[in-house]
């Protein structure tokens, strides 16, 4: 979601200091890298998937492609019988 955000901020008008609107692609595409660029890209890190420890990996849910969508399966849990 952050990702659409980047994108959005790139193409949003701002006012300068002369209180203008400033439209102009090239203009606004600066002044948000100037500014919150480095800070919203910082934040639309997903750190909790990058930072993954080997026994975090082996209790994560096992995937498994089906179709080209990769999907994400459950653990196996033990089952009860009904008496």
């Amino acid at each position: 979601m952050f990702m659409v955000d980047i994108v959005i901020n790139f193409r949003t008008t701002y006012v300068n200091h002369n209180d203008e609107v400033v439209s102009h692609p090239g203009k606004i595409a600066l002044h948000y890298l100037r500014g919150w660029f480095l800070i919203d890209v910082v934040a639309a890190i997903p750190f909790d998937l990058l930072l993954v420890t080997d026994s975090e990996v082996s209790h994560r849910p096992r995937r498994r492609q089906q179709g080209g969508v990769e999907t994400c399966t459950s653990p196996n849990f033990p089952r009860h019988r009904r008496n």
